[in-house]
């Protein structure tokens, strides 16, 4: 077996092993590399498929079904659709690879597999090639996505390509397209909580493509279930009209369906014949649609309040405690309260922490040890038990947990937590309750770089955490759109407090007060300092972090900082969350999780606006009923698509209002998530809001450095000005023989979009050809260089300079050096949100350069990502020019 393959040996003893050990933490930390693909040779491919096909033809038959499930969903699924990068004669060579596979693929599992696996190895049977071409390119776009579901007679059948097709060389069995599995229940809940003794659990729930417009479109029933005994019982389950599913729910969303649900579940149901049983309990619902029905079990928590459900005591020392599984299933569970933990202090001589408190029932009373297990399960403690008179004590020694404290990654995972219970001499353990009534404390190491704090879980039960010193904070409001929040933290240590955005890399820092073990933090989300002025955050969610102060760990090193939680009091947590607007936006404190402080900063977008319902209400209907009307005088200037106020159209219009017939001529300016801030007399137009639509349609002049949306169709009246934005380094347009990630008709909706154009701007002769055959434009092209290069010929030129660097802090006599990397269409987080993947060492950049030497990094307006900071300098967000640098 060639060493290549060595992953596929491993797959198939998995296969055969008898049992497999899983472990509860990672033992093994690597780098992450490329993952490694076959080459698209001949040779490479036959030598893998023959493996595979090898591999598997000994194996029993439920383990052969599963080990070619595996390959044709996985690697051979991704072989085909990498086909459309193979010269013919590979292409030819796949197809006879993979009919020898299936030759020996009973027909019933390929039955078995998705409707575009069925597709494509229909196809693979048939030899139709360039249709497996086709597929692959649909596969990889965004029209999978947007591909419908219609019902024929009982059946469901999704429109992929070649369904239903005329041709019959193009025909395929309507059969591959039948949806079975893949029609799935979709469920999250929104809203738990304690009402007259029972829990409410809300939240809302659907068959995929088919909504429930009408009522009695959509029957739900709900049981809790036992997961020991089976045990079922119905409860009673209410639907409402709510919004669609993928948005908050609020009464002005721009649609709304059936699909909201409310479980009542009385406690006294769950009780047995002979009174209360420990047990644990999940909710089932059974969704009835038109002819489907689908079961689900509560699950998926919106990030917040849900997480953390409450409590409550249903007599005799019996409590019910809901809590969400490592499934996010929603569990209740009835539980007595055994042991409860009634005191706890510690002594910062012996670093001992003495936990005091009550039995309350057997088999408490035969204790003989406190066991710590730290999360998620890989490290264990134990500490003798002193039993007297109904009470219980034991002693921890804060070292030891200390010296078991990890945190690995830059602090990426940490392992500090540890569950308490109550052990008997026979293994019996007994989970011991943290009433509400005994405080929650974090108690510092001697020198408070370290603490030992006693903390709550949501269920109350009693959770250690021993580790790094994390500041506590206990009071939290707004005033105004300015984030107050108030704790504690040691005096001793140093302390910052930033809030990092989830999802890229960028941060901003709150100004904190110290005032001896209190601290007070002040951040105004709406106002974030940038070059271009103050701006809001932009749309999502940020966490918030403590940076503190490191001990050294050698003599002569220099003191560092680390990140680590900022944790709320149980008292604030019930409190949260708490909200400000302002007039463009909303900004919430709330928490995820167990408690993860987070700040959501919300969409510029009015609730009628958000969701794809809503936008293709816009686009469809509101756009043209505007296009029919005339236009209006005015001229809407659009740079990226609204991500900036910058190149050719900036110029463009700083120009215009230099003329005396433009000076008051009406003029605005596309706004992606209020992220570009404009000079007076400019108007900001949202892009995606009403307006945006408007404008496309009605405005007299349209300035635009990027391509526009597909079903933007010119006014006749209208003129339309393409001032692009590239130096034609790279292919582009028509000229890409292979675009990545774009639907089938792309090269059709790009020619339909040139033709919208009336003018299209060349910043040279020599690129002027180049941009005819990239966008194979016949309108008129104006040879005039690009606007946004006049700059470098303005007679106030020295004084823009001089400006600049003022501006950008550049210290006079440097050298500016500039590196402006394109974005990379394999390195991103979401559509259009790209990472920052600079290929460039600025550390050894910086040590080279010398002090005479300033680097500035630009990045590209796709990225998303800070620039990391190297030397004395600090980084400033620019969203106008999205430029942020490092510099010695």
């Amino acid at each position: 077996m060639a060493r290549e393959d060595t992953d596929l040996a491993i797959g198939r003893a998995t296969l055969l092993a008898q049992a497999v050990d899983v472990l509860p933490a990672p033992v093994l930390l690597m780098r992450e590399r490329e993952k490694k693909v076959t080459p698209l040779e001949s040779a490479a491919l036959t030598r893998r498929v023959t493996t595979m096909r090898e591999l598997g033809a000994d194996l029993t038959t439920a383990d052969r079904e599963l080990w070619d499930r595996i390959r044709l969903q996985g690697e051979l699924h991704r072989l085909l659709l990498r086909l459309d990068d193979a010269d013919q004669e590979v292409r030819e060579t796949v197809l006879d690879l993979l009919n020898t596979y299936l030759d020996h693929v009973p027909d019933s599992l390929l039955r078995g597999l998705n409707v575009l696996d069925r597709l494509l190895y229909h196809l693979v049977r048939k030899r139709r090639l360039d249709d497996v071409l086709e597929v692959a390119t649909f596969a990889k776009s965004v029209e999978i996505k947007k591909a419908t579901v219609v019902r024929q007679g009982l059946g469901y059948y999704v429109r992929y390509p070649f369904f239903e097709a005329k041709d019959p060389a193009k025909a395929v069995p309507k059969e591959i397209y039948r949806l079975e599995d893949e029609i799935k229940v979709r469920q999250k809940t929104e809203d738990i909580h304690w009402e007259d003794g029972r829990l409410h659990v809300s939240g809302r729930i659907g068959i995929r493509n088919l909504r429930a417009r009408k009522r009695w479109q959509q029957h739900v029933v709900a049981f809790v279930v036992n997961t020991a005994t089976k045990r079922r019982v119905r409860v009673p389950v209410r639907t409402r009209l709510a919004a669609e599913y993928r948005l908050p729910d609020l009464p002005d969303s721009a649609r709304h369906d059936y699909g909201g649900f409310t479980v009542v579940v009385d406690p006294r149901r769950l009780r047995g014949s002979g009174g209360w049983e420990p047990g644990e309990w999940k909710i089932e619902l059974v969704v009835f649609n038109r002819s489907l029905a689908r079961r689900r079990i509560v699950s998926s928590p919106v990030p917040g309040p849900p997480e953390r459900p409450g409590y409550q005591s249903v007599g005799d020392d019996v409590w019910v405690r809901p809590h969400w599984n490592r499934d996010r299933h929603l569990v209740i569970a009835v539980e007595p309260a055994r042991a409860q933990v009634t005191e706890h202090h510690f002594d910062v001589r012996t670093a001992e922490l003495t936990l005091g408190g009550e039995l309350l029932s057997a088999p408490a009373a035969e204790a003989t040890e406190l066991r710590l297990v730290r999360r998620p399960g890989t490290a264990r403690l134990s500490y003798p038990v002193t039993i007297q008179s109904g009470r219980f004590e034991a002693r921890v020694r804060a070292e030891e947990l200390f010296a078991r404290s990890l945190s690995e990654c830059g602090g990426v995972i940490r392992q500090e937590e540890w569950d308490a219970h109550l052990v008997t001499a026979d293994q019996r353990t007994v989970p011991l309750v943290l009433p509400d009534e005994v405080r929650t404390t974090a108690y510092d190491s001697e020198g408070a770089q370290q603490q030992l704090a006693v903390q709550r879980t949501f269920t109350g039960h009693l959770k250690l955490r021993a580790g790094r010193a994390h500041p506590w904070v206990d009071r939290a409001e707004w005033q105004e759109r300015v984030l107050v929040l108030g704790g504690e933290f040691s005096p001793g240590n140093e302390l910052s407090v930033v809030a990092k955005a989830r999802g890229r890399d960028e941060e901003h820092q709150l100004t904190v007060e110290r005032s001896g073990n209190r601290f007070t933090a002040r951040f105004d989300p709406s106002r974030i300092a940038t070059l271009s002025g103050e701006l809001s955050l932009s749309t999502g969610s940020y966490q918030l972090w403590a940076r503190v102060s490191e001990e050294a760990t050698g003599e002569g090193d220099e003191s560092s900082s680390v990140d680590v939680g900022v944790e709320f009091t149980d008292a604030l947590i019930h409190d949260l969350p708490i909200e400000t607007e302002s007039p463009e936006r909303s900004y919430t404190l709330s928490y995820q999780g167990r408690g993860i402080p987070v700040l959501q900063v919300g969409t510029d977008l009015r609730p009628a606006e958000r969701g794809a319902f809503a936008q293709r209400e816009l686009r469809e209907t509101f756009y043209p009923a505007q296009r029919a009307e005339p236009v209006t005088e005015g001229i809407l200037f659009d740079t990226y698509t609204g991500r900036q106020y910058s190149d050719s159209p900036q110029s463009l219009y700083a120009e215009l209002r230099k003329r005396d017939q433009w000076a008051d001529y009406p003029m605005s300016w596309l706004v992606a998530d209020g992220q570009v801030r404009l000079p007076d007399g400019l108007t900001p137009v949202r892009h995606k809001g009403e307006e945006y639509f408007r404008e496309l349609a009605r405005s007299r002049y349209l300035v635009s450095n990027s391509r526009q949306p597909a079903w933007f169709h010119r006014h006749p009246d209208q003129v339309v000005v393409q001032t692009w934005h590239g130096s034609m380094l790279k292919r582009i347009g028509f000229d890409v023989e292979n675009i990545r990630g774009k639907s089938r008709d792309y090269f059709d909706k790009l020619a339909w979009e040139t033709r919208q154009w009336d003018y299209l701007v060349s910043p040279s002769p020599w690129a002027t050809p180049i941009l005819r055959s990239a966008f194979r434009f016949e309108g008129e092209v104006l040879e005039t260089g690009y606007p946004r290069n006049d700059i470098f010929f303005s007679p106030e030129r020295e004084a823009i300079a001089e400006r600049t660097r003022r501006l950008l802090g550049l210290p006079e006599g440097k050298k500016v050096v500039l590196y402006a990397p394109t974005w990379r269409d394999d390195k991103y987080y979401t559509r259009g949100k790209h990472k920052l993947d600079l290929h460039l060492d600025l550390r050894r950049m910086y040590e080279k350069l010398g002090d005479d030497h300033v680097l500035l990094v630009r990045r590209h307006p796709r990225v998303v990502d800070s620039v990391p900071i190297v030397g004395r300098a600090s980084s400033t967000t620019c969203p106008c020019t999205r430029r942020s640098w490092s510099s010695s």
